[in-house]
């Protein structure tokens, strides 16, 4: 087992827990695969794995590409980006800078970010606009 798929996995449990830490390992070590190679290799439920599979690529650690060939029922293909769960160390980091240039909000939303993944515009203005209330009512 490579060093670096190792870290990345115990960096991926400690963050989304097992289940998602096994598939990407998965995908770390064996390439890029299919739904049902992920399902036989895991053994995990087809359920269970595509829930896994969203919380990846939510968060950018997993991409997924899809071939033109029509006659291929299982014509996706996943993969593991290692760099992008390596800078899931540095989120620390990243927030205090956040912090410096852009204050408490800007770092808040550097949180939101890590936290949820992917999020449309109009979530954060309303997480924000809900955060800002909830301020104003503790002071």
């Amino acid at each position: 087992m490579s060093c670096e798929a190792l870290i990345c996995r115990e960096i991926l449990k400690d963050d989304f827990g097992l289940y998602p830490a096994t598939i990407a390992d998965l995908l770390l070590l064996k390439g890029r695969l299919t739904l049902t190679d992920l399902i036989r290799f895991s053994r995990y439920t087809p359920k269970l794995v595509r829930e896994c599979l969203i919380v990846l690529i939510q968060h950018g650690i997993v991409f997924f590409s899809e071939t033109t060939d029509i006659s291929k029922t299982d014509a996706t293909y996943y993969e593991a980006e290692p760099e992008n769960i390596m800078m899931r160390l540095r989120m620390g980091r990243i927030m205090r800078i956040t912090e410096e240039h852009y204050g408490k909000p800007g770092s808040a939303i550097c949180r939101l970010l890590f936290l949820e993944g992917r999020v449309k515009l109009n979530q954060v203005l309303q997480w924000a606009s809900v955060n800002d209330d909830k301020q104003k009512d503790g002071k």
